[in-house]
């Protein structure tokens, strides 16, 4: 199975303008993430908007950098890890990106999703890991690309 050493920006976006909520939230969440010892999980300084976090207040989104060593198991587990804390807290929506590739997870049935997830992390074992720069997003409700 291979391996490799790198760096993802997760974005959590509540959908709700409690900053005191968003911190409880994200807190279970990166103790969850630790508990898969991938290496580092960093909460982004306050006010920073993350990458993607484009129209939404700034008090209901947040970012993390997750560091460390990836296999297909390990990105496999990281997205259960995700859908599930959407499910149990209610999140709008969890952005995975490395180097601009993205998974989107919000508004889909849980096989639209289950399909998005394999898709993006087949790319992240092509050739060595190295992404093929297509974006996957889960859009609900009929949203489009601009």
């Amino acid at each position: 199975m291979s391996t490799r050493q790198s760096s993802l920006t997760v974005t959590v976006d509540i959908g709700r303008d409690d900053p005191g909520l968003l911190d409880e939230l994200v807190l279970s969440l990166c103790d969850e993430l630790r508990l898969l010892e991938i290496g580092s999980v960093q909460r982004l300084p306050a006010g920073d908007v993350p990458p993607g976090a484009r129209g939404v207040a700034a008090e209901s989104v947040t970012g993390l950098i997750l560091s460390g060593a990836f296999s297909v198991g390990t990105l496999g587990a990281l997205t259960r890890v995700l859908t599930e804390w959407i499910r149990r807290c209610g999140a709008r929506r969890v952005v995975l990106d490395e180097d601009g590739d993205r998974l989107e997870l919000h508004g889909l049935t849980r096989s639209d999703q289950q399909e998005l997830i394999r898709s993006w992390m087949s790319r992240r074992t092509v050739s060595g890991g190295a992404a093929l720069g297509a974006n996957t997003t889960g859009r609900a409700h009929g949203e489009t690309d601009a």
